[in-house]
């Protein structure tokens, strides 16, 4: 009965090994029809003349849509929304905190009435000029980052500002940063204020000027990347077209550069054209040809080699063997690197007979 018993678990345990061998190799095997031709750049042409069976593109390798993304990056503007509120409430707010001040600057009591009402002529001219000079700077925008974050690209390149809802482009220097908008403030002050009352130089003085500049241009991450997504994606990943019956490489010919891209083009397409048809024929086919396979195998250990079915270890060991060869195949076979010729095959038959 124990007897029995373990042999019923010898049995599951090859099953199993089987089983999983076969499972891994139906799954990593292609499902789609495959290019029938192999080749190697520097290598020569060992087939038939080759012409082009049907039209295809010539898609670009990976290194020049890479280039192509970097360039076009480089030239890529950041977008910043304009905010006209800003604008508004620093103005309103300076000229409301300007006349207040003044008021408590005149009810001192120090000034007579007549000196009050030419210092009064005086002072709104002051601050009908800086109100004008801080309307300017709002409209040529702020923006809300240190000069010493702004990126090399928005130095060269400039930046897209955002005004209901369209796109103007500006170089850097047509724009303020807070620290610039402030010292421009400060300047034009100084000019605006020379020659004025003396009385007005304490007033004045007691005024400052740097918390009415606050930024009006914000950056907008999702128009950023929304544009430089579609920037993206409108990179053609082909740059030319090869016709039916147009000759693509002769025996013997060396495949340079040109010509390795022309053929992995048509390896690709090839690839697309068949791996769309009959899909699950193509599965159901590779399934039944594995498995008829799998039942050859374990028939011949059956009647020629059954002390490899009795042992597991040896049994793992062949089957991990033709597990990994394929594996191997597969992953040559998609990237085409190098020869299937390098691909010891008969390494299997060796271990087995």
């Amino acid at each position: 009965m124990a007897n029995d018993r373990k042999t019923g678990i010898k049995h599951f345990v090859t099953l199993m090994l089987f089983l999983i061998s076969y499972l891994v190799v139906v799954t990593v095997i292609p499902h789609e029809g495959r290019f029938k031709y192999e080749f190697q750049k520097g290598r020569p042409w060992m087939h038939e003349d080759l012409y082009a069976p049907f039209d295809f593109p010539v898609y670009k390798t990976e290194q020049e849509l890479f280039s192509e993304r970097s360039k076009l990056l480089k030239e890529f503007k950041s977008f910043y929304l304009f905010d006209s509120t800003v604008q508004h409430q620093q103005v309103e707010k300076f000229k409301s905190d300007f006349d207040e001040l003044f008021k408590k600057f005149i009810s001192t009591g120090s000034i007579t009435q007549p000196s009050r009402v030419n210092l009064k002529k005086d002072i709104e001219k002051v601050k009908h000029a800086i109100a004008d000079y801080l309307n300017q700077i709002y409209f040529k925008g702020i923006i809300d980052q240190n000069e010493s974050d702004i990126s090399n690209s928005m130095l060269r390149e400039g930046l897209v500002v955002i005004i209901n809802n369209v796109a103007n482009d500006k170089w850097f220097d047509e724009v303020y940063t807070v620290q610039k908008a402030i010292k421009q403030l400060d300047a034009y002050a100084v000019d605006a204020t020379k020659g004025i009352n003396p009385e007005l130089v304490r007033f004045w003085n007691n005024f400052s000027l740097k918390e009415y500049i606050q930024p009006n241009l914000f950056y907008d991450e999702i128009a950023t990347q929304k544009f430089r997504n579609e920037l993206i994606s409108n990179i053609s990943d082909t740059k030319g077209l090869v016709q039916e019956g147009e000759k693509i490489v002769v025996k013997g010919e060396i495949v340079n550069s040109d010509v390795y891209q022309i053929l992995a083009s048509l390896k690709k397409e090839y690839g697309k054209r068949l791996g769309s048809k009959n899909l699950y024929a193509i599965l159901l086919g590779n399934m039944l040809l594995i498995a008829a396979l799998y039942i050859g195998l374990f028939l011949f250990l059956l009647k020629f080699r059954n002390e490899l079915l009795k042992n597991n270890r040896k049994l793992l060991f062949i089957l991990l063997l033709i597990t990994l060869t394929v594996l191997i195949s597969a992953l040559i076979i998609k990237t085409s690197t190098i020869s299937m010729l390098v691909i010891p095959l008969a390494i299997v038959p060796i271990f087995v007979i």
